[in-house]
């Protein structure tokens, strides 16, 4: 009950102390190892972890994947991220404690990785068991099972990247893929039994995952750098993460009391603990939890998540034996700042599971002198497409050179923010609209209406970054903000060259 009386501890000021006493005074005992990530701060989030940390979270992955069914023997294909990411490390961590010593660990980091673990694992017979991003399982998927799917897209990439004709982009593909083999992908995919997923929900791509990898079952999985192992989808008849309370104590607050906290360090954020949640309950989550090197008490994570069942009891089994086990049932509605109607000093997005920054797009395309504005929509089909909405200052004399110019500086300019960016160019998700310099006037009067209201000087200017469930709302949307010249530059987007 005294812990909703206690401040947050943000990472802005993690970062701080770190900065100002050094990290050996910060941390309780010294680093095995960190986990980063890019942060609000617009440096990397960096969360330091020691030996017994690293134990304890390779058994709480353990226990979860013998709740999922995962047993000794199995072989697992680890398609994570490298250091310092958090994903591929805890999967190899914990693979050990699972008696699955034969497992095979490919990790990415980018494209090019993606082809040498298809290489790697063309050559083996069996894995039961895939853990990775839900995009990276539907991409496999239909390479498996559609073997024109990768030759298109490295094809695709070689004209759109290298200015290569197609007959030179065909020859680039068959070097570009050799020693991978498409027919041992398909037989693999088709064996697979289990697969843990995480970076986004499952929902956009369970009728293609059941038709390519037909005896799978897949379990969405919701950690970060600052906790891996938070809640996971044990029980598949319900569309739920069953949450970890055994060694985290979360809280739900409202969005707006953390806001209101950051700008004011000494509010009062009264959380409600996860022994008080009531179904339907929403807010952001706090965690408490301990850790040799940085415990963590009062950590806003930035996710808004919603309680589905305060108490959801299942029957699970262990070992041969059955086992109930009763959790708190939740699901992640998203960042902190895709929900709330202001601009936050780093209002963040998240596509196809890697995050970015209006701080970084901000950086990137006001380098221009002829960018005034824009707006980023992610549209949620299969996969996710990403709009990018431009108003420049004085409108361009050729369209297609500026869209170029824009996809240049979103995908090659700046090393924290591509990856988004680049995986929509390549797989053709990425739209470039440029509306005329006239449509800031809607934008101007989404300003002064703002003033009249009286709101404070940082929630004056509109969102940047929209998640529309699909690309009719996302029409809607731009016909209502911007009248006929939102409809306009959503025809001349198909246009551009590829």
């Amino acid at each position: 009950d005294d812990l909703s009386t206690l401040p947050l501890t943000t990472y802005d000021h993690i970062f701080e102390r770190i900065e100002q006493d050094g990290l050996e005074n910060v941390l309780l005992s010294p680093s095995q190892i960190n986990f980063r990530t890019s942060g609000s701060t617009g440096k990397p989030k960096s969360f330091h972890y020691g030996a017994e940390d690293i134990d304890r979270f390779a058994l709480e992955y353990a226990v979860v994947s013998r709740m999922m069914g995962i047993r000794p023997g199995m072989r697992g294909w680890n398609l994570g991220g490298p250091l310092p990411d958090v994903s591929g490390y805890m999967f190899d961590q914990a693979k050990d404690v699972l008696e699955m010593a034969d497992s095979v660990s490919t990790l990415l980091k980018d494209d090019k990785d993606l082809i040498i673990a298809l290489r790697r694992i063309s050559s083996e017979r069996k894995v039961d068991i895939m853990a990775t991003a839900a995009l990276m399982l539907y991409l496999i998927g239909r390479m498996g099972n559609e073997p024109g799917f990768l030759h298109g897209l490295i094809e695709d990439k070689a004209m759109r990247s290298y200015r290569l004709p197609r007959p030179l982009a065909k020859l680039a593909r068959r070097i570009y893929l050799r020693g991978v083999d498409l027919d041992a992908l398909k037989s693999i995919t088709g064996e697979v039994t289990i697969a843990i997923s995480y970076a986004e929900p499952l929902n956009p791509y369970l009728s293609e995952l059941k038709r390519c990898y037909p005896r799978i079952q897949v379990h969405d999985a919701y950690g970060s750098t600052e906790n891996p192992i938070t809640a996971v989808q044990i029980d598949r008849s319900v569309n739920g993460l069953s949450f970890f309370i055994h060694t985290l104590i979360p809280e739900i607050a409202t969005t707006e009391d953390v806001i209101k906290h950051n700008a004011d360090p000494g509010h009062t954020v009264r959380g409600v603990p996860w022994y008080e949640w009531k179904e339907g309950m929403r807010g952001e989550l706090i965690v408490t939890r301990e850790g040799q090197c940085l415990p963590l008490v009062r950590y806003p994570t930035g996710d808004v998540i919603e309680v589905l069942d305060p108490a959801h009891s299942m029957t699970v089994n262990i070992g041969g034996e059955n086992v109930e086990i009763t959790l708190p049932l939740i699901r992640v509605l998203g960042r902190s700042v895709e929900t709330l109607d202001f601009e936050a000093k780093d209002e963040a997005g998240n596509y196809l599971g890697m995050k970015f920054y209006s701080r970084y797009v901000n950086e990137a395309l006001h380098r221009s002198s002829n960018v005034r504005w824009w707006e980023m929509y992610n549209i949620k089909e299969m996969p996710a497409r990403l709009a990018v909405v431009v108003i420049p200052e004085t409108d361009p004399a050729d369209i297609a050179r500026y869209k170029n110019e824009i996809v240049r500086r979103l995908t090659h300019e700046r090393s924290d923010i591509p990856h988004s960016f680049q995986t929509a160019n390549d797989l053709g998700k990425l739209d470039i609209i440029i509306l005329p310099s006239k449509a800031y006037d809607v934008v101007e009067a989404e300003i002064g209406r703002r003033i009249r209201e009286g709101r404070s000087y940082g929630q004056l200017k509109p969102k940047h970054i929209y998640v529309v469930p699909d690309d009719r709302e996302f029409r809607r949307l731009m016909g209502e903000r911007y009248g006929t010249e939102g409809q306009a530059g959503l025809r001349d987007a198909r246009a551009r060259e590829p």
